[in-house]
């Protein structure tokens, strides 16, 4: 606590508070597409969205039947939630024989081979799109329809100036930045145990869901359809949610850049012995994988944060990474939040803002891979058993009571909301105190004082209370929203619309070029990784 206490101290006495407040963050929500009787639809992407393939807004992952949602990045956290609202009208209002499904864990479900892979259209990058969300269903199969929310967060060149003049560093400011932003990462594993408990919001599921699947779920009371664990809070970051057996070898420390580059790139190029029994090929001739290695494409490596870089024309992620370093980190273990419409409160966003920060101030020393694995079982004991007050994590190697552990995260999260509250108050003219960071830090320890606060808790208690399924709870918020979205009007729906037809003309363009044929293409997309992870080494 004193080094944080030192460099917040520091901050708090420069100019502009050393732009600590300047963050940059954007959202990415996933939601399925459902009928009017809570049923998975498997109607194609909308065309009234525009392509998902080149719309900077909206897009699918895994299947058609899942929306995503992408706010540009922002440094106000105001904007971001108005566009992420804007998204949800406009999506409303053009689905009038369809609906969002408010949370994490999936309605009822058609069997796999009904779930319908997202579709790209036939440029060769849609190919390629396509052909690796096929792969992803023959391979993880029913638990790709889970969703989720993804945060973006990075902070200004301002606070990383004053940071590389604080730390005397002999590192270019580039390299600087990239080991900045991998000690927040590995800050972040250390603890995001705690987002996990404050934040799950899936606590149960339809047995619909796990049809054919071994778990340890109970009967919810009076329910027949809907199973859970008492004490959950993130059935979704569970084992039960999307997770690669196969990648359990990949104990990525984030300790350096490159060898989190090689790592994936040996992953994308070689093969893995899970996947060659599988054809590259079915028997006539459509792909069904795009390879037959450990990952098709970086974005397959599951993990709850990522080192990201915005990419240039030819460019994959791993090559942006290599050449500019790290730009933002992106947080992928939060369930949507179903007592809101948008799925994230500005309170959520305030709260993330800084724990972020924390994570970014404070001393971060080098991951081991027994830390890697203690943090994968830290995260499986709170996703199941997170509000049980006698519950213990492993810390540095040793089991201490989570009660304990929160309270220090809080006394250190409360010195950083307090410091940003100054910061926002010294832009501004007013002369009343701002405390919007630090309260909502107050509002979620009285989650660690009492677990009954918390989201997971609260959808059971709603379901024992009212005696409802999982389904018809997520139901009746789906119908609520509905009514709310429709009610609003679109101020810029022009623009929207705008939007939807450049995408279509964006795609019909890249499908009108003469391109090489797919295999070279491919054969080209995989040569780049191996080049990149050729050059990795040779700087060993």
């Amino acid at each position: 606590m004193l080094r944080l206490r030192n460099i917040l101290n520091d901050i708090s006495r420069t100019h502009n508070h050393a732009g600590i407040h300047q963050i940059t963050r954007g959202i990415e929500k996933e939601s399925l597409r459902i009928t009017p009787n809570g049923k998975l639809a498997t109607t194609p992407h909308p065309s009234l969205f525009g392509s998902p393939l080149t719309h900077p807004n909206i897009t699918t992952d895994y299947c058609e039947s899942m929306v995503e949602f992408i706010t540009e990045p922002n440094t106000d956290p105001v904007k971001v939630l108005t566009q992420l609202e804007e998204l949800h009208i406009f999506s409303t209002h053009n689905l009038p024989t369809e609906q969002l499904w408010p949370v994490s864990m999936p309605c009822e479900l058609v069997p796999d081979a009904h779930i319908p892979a997202a579709k790209y259209g036939s440029s060769n990058i849609g190919k390629l799109k396509s052909i690796y969300r096929v792969g992803l269903g023959n391979r993880y199969g029913r638990f790709l329809t889970i969703a989720g929310l993804h945060y973006n967060f990075s902070v200004s060149d301002e606070l990383w100036q004053f940071l590389y003049k604080d730390a005397n560093s002999q590192l270019s400011f580039k390299d600087f930045k990239t080991d900045g932003y991998l000690k927040l990462i590995r800050n972040f594993l250390r603890n995001y145990w705690l987002l996990l408990y404050l934040f799950g919001a899936s606590p149960c599921t339809s047995k619909n869901f796990l049809d054919g699947k071994q778990h340890d779920l109970q009967d919810l009371e009076g329910c027949e359809n809907t199973l859970y664990s008492p004490h959950a809070t993130s059935l979704r970051m569970s084992d039960l949610g999307f997770k690669s057996n196969a990648q359990d070898n990949l104990l990525m420390t984030y300790n350096c850049l490159e060898n989190y580059i090689r790592t994936l790139c040996s992953a994308i190029t070689q093969p893995h012995s899970r996947y060659t029994n599988n054809d590259l090929k079915n028997s006539d001739g459509h792909y069904q994988q795009l390879n037959q290695n450990l990952l098709q494409i970086e974005n397959e490596f599951y993990s709850v944060v990522r080192p990201k870089r915005t990419t240039q024309k030819g460019e994959n992620g791993l090559s942006a990474l290599a050449e500019r370093g790290i730009e933002y980190v992106e947080i992928r273990c939060l369930d949507l939040n179903p007592f809101t419409p948008n799925g994230i409160t500005h309170q959520q966003i305030q709260f993330l803002d800084t724990f972020l920060l924390y994570c970014l101030l404070t001393d971060s020393p080098a991951l081991t891979q027994q830390d890697i694995q203690d943090i994968r079982k830290n995260q499986q004991i709170v996703a199941y058993n997170g509000r049980d007050k006698n519950l213990e994590l492993i810390k540095n190697g040793q089991y201490t009571p989570l009660q304990s552990w929160a309270n220090s995260l809080f006394n250190d999260l409360q010195l950083t909301a307090q410091l940003l509250d100054d910061a926002e108050h010294s832009k501004t003219a007013s002369n009343t105190q701002n405390t919007t960071y630090s309260r909502s830090v107050e509002k979620e320890y009285e989650k660690i004082k009492d677990p009954t606060l918390t989201p997971s808790a609260q959808i059971l208690s709603t379901l024992k209370q009212q005696k409802l399924e999982f389904s018809e709870f997520s139901m009746n918020l789906s119908n609520q929203y509905k009514f709310y979205f429709e009610a609003k009007k679109l101020n810029n729906a022009c623009l929207y619309k705008s939007t939807v037809e450049q995408s279509v003309q964006q795609q019909q363009y890249a499908e009108s070029k003469v391109e090489i044929n797919f295999e070279d293409y491919l054969r080209e997309y995989y040569l780049l990784y191996t080049q990149l992870l050729d050059s990795n080494r040779n700087l060993q």
